[in-house]
């Protein structure tokens, strides 16, 4: 039987506070096998995942995205811009020269399909500049593809037939996304957001005047109404009303550049992805930003995805992929939560926290999710006296999962 233990936790938030405080490092870089580039990743399951990019490259992972192999498929040498899986089951890759590529077995086998699309795509004079940068299936069969000069696609038969909505040489559309079986969006160059209320057969315009910025690059949305979009310029735009205004949103710090990945992990939280090995993350719908530490590295981010709040991984330049990090102690654990006593409560200066488990970090949230200091350590002093007042949650972290207590400061 484990001895209880009182253990008293120290940070020196003086020092914390003169050089800034330090974010957790919570991503971690695995190794892909490649120095090209990818442009996307996408899971078709909790386990497999699919990244693709520059010269035909398709790699997988069938354990969450810890372990990659190439994919040979002798099916095309383009650059390939987007993966997305309409089930485990049945996924698309799209690139260059409008190439289409799809499987019905969770990715073992591809087939390649650019020769079902429209005649007004594929007899086009500039075929070779064509692309299809984005997917968006409702279910295995019905689904829409946008792209390089005014590309709108959609399907009702699982890719074996499309019928052409955009107008050539309209634009670069760069992302779709559906809320449901009628209304979607597009987001373009040109700050441009189109938006479609019929299921895609036509689109109305929405056009920011923001000057600090010239393209969007990617969007999602959290639930019917509530949505953002990214671009050029650091820029993260929000709506919430369906897309009828949208308006920029204000961080601190900052982002820079271009900002290329977004995915969106539930009703609230999402990640945003870009240059410089920038990786944001949102725990309220969009309305609020804060900057992931992903320790010394100026990756370029081109594409995210999720299989959970757990599973997120981030693609780019280089043959890069970065993996949220994962740990047994990552989950919360009610019993523990509720056994751990943290005294006194509302405190000035010091904490307490009594277990019996081993302690392996605390972090420290306000109440918006942001995380104000990280502690790796299992000794023994928690100085709080330089947090402002207010309400704070301690993620303590253990051999035996995660417990969460919330504590006052004042």
């Amino acid at each position: 039987m484990k001895t209880l233990r009182s253990l008293f936790f120290v940070v020196l938030m003086s020092g914390v506070f003169a050089s800034g405080l330090k974010a957790e490092v919570t991503w971690e870089k695995v190794t892909s096998g490649t120095t090209s580039r990818f442009w996307d990743v996408a899971y078709a399951s909790e386990t497999t995942a699919f990244a693709v990019g520059v010269g035909g490259m398709v790699m997988k992972s069938t354990d969450g995205g810890t372990t990659w192999s190439a994919v040979t498929h002798g099916l095309t040498t383009q650059d390939l811009y987007v993966v997305h899986f309409a089930t485990d089951q049945v996924g698309f890759i799209g690139g260059l020269s409008a190439t289409v590529l799809k499987t019905i077995d969770g990715g073992a086998t591809w087939t390649n399909i650019s020769a079902n699309l429209p005649e007004i795509i594929t007899t086009y004079a500039q075929l070779s500049t064509q692309a299809i940068n984005d997917f968006y299936f409702l279910d295995a069969n019905n689904g829409f593809a946008t792209g390089y000069n005014g590309i709108i696609l959609k399907t009702i038969d699982g890719g074996a037939t499309w019928t052409f909505h955009g107008s050539l040489g309209a634009g670069t559309y760069r992302s779709i996304f559906f809320v449901n079986a009628t209304t979607g969006f597009i987001a373009s160059h040109g700050k441009l957001i189109k938006k479609t209320e019929d299921g895609g057969q036509n689109w109305i315009n929405w056009t920011s005047t923001e000057t600090t910025f010239n393209h969007f690059f990617e969007i999602r949305f959290f639930n019917e109404t509530t949505g953002v979009a990214i671009g050029d310029g650091g820029s993260i735009f929000r709506t919430a009303d369906t897309g009828v205004t949208w308006t920029r949103v204000v961080i601190d710090p900052a982002p820079t550049g271009q900002l290329w990945g977004l995915t969106v992990v539930s009703a609230t939280t999402a990640y945003a992805s870009g240059q410089v090995g920038q990786i944001y993350k949102t725990t309220d719908a969009g309305a609020t930003w804060t900057k992931e530490d992903i320790g010394n590295n100026t990756s370029i981010f081109r594409g995210m995805s999720n299989a959970g709040d757990s599973k997120v991984l981030a693609v780019g330049d280089a043959g890069e992929i970065f993996k949220l990090k994962s740990s047994s102690s990552g989950l919360t654990n009610p019993t523990l939560s509720a056994s751990m006593q943290l005294y006194p409560n509302p405190t000035g200066d010091f904490l307490t926290i009594k277990t019996d488990v081993s302690i392996e970090k605390i972090a420290l949230l306000d109440v918006t999710g942001k995380t104000v200091v990280v502690h790796h350590t299992d000794a023994p002093v928690l100085n709080v006296k330089m947090l402002n007042n207010g309400i704070y949650f301690a993620h303590i972290y253990t051999s035996e999962g995660l417990a969460v207590k919330k504590f006052i400061k004042q």
